[in-house]
């Protein structure tokens, strides 16, 4: 393999990160707006059923994470040759996976948030 052909494969493989995220985020945000507009009127069963496709979601876009990331890692090292670019990417895919894990339990969380808070006013 070339240097030109790893360093497009290394393109790629940042193109698929950066989809993988968003496909995520926006998952994320359209799981939340939905939660806030049908927060009174939504039943637990429905909470439980829109958690677990949210959370399936979630895993789908992770583990697609994790594969590209093995994947590039292999093509990163091709075209710098050098163990440090393998220590950033490394530390990049730690936080991402940090931010996937914390956002996902977050959201998971604030689907049942609002069953106590609406107890309570009652």
């Amino acid at each position: 393999m070339s240097d030109y052909e790893a360093l497009a494969l290394v393109g790629m493989h940042v193109e698929q990160l950066e989809a993988a995220f968003e496909f995520w985020l926006t998952i994320s945000f359209g799981v939340l707006a939905a939660v806030y507009i049908t927060r009174t009127s939504m039943t637990r069963q429905l909470k439980i059923l829109l958690c677990v496709l949210y959370v399936s979601a979630s895993l789908i876009a992770i583990f697609h994470t994790i594969g590209d990331m093995v994947q590039g890692s292999e093509y990163l090292e091709v075209v710098l040759r050098t163990s440090d670019a393998q220590i950033w990417d490394r530390m990049g895919g730690v936080l991402r996976m940090i931010v996937y894990l914390v956002g996902t339990v977050s959201v998971a969380v604030t689907i049942f948030r609002y069953d106590s808070s609406e107890k309570n006013n009652t």
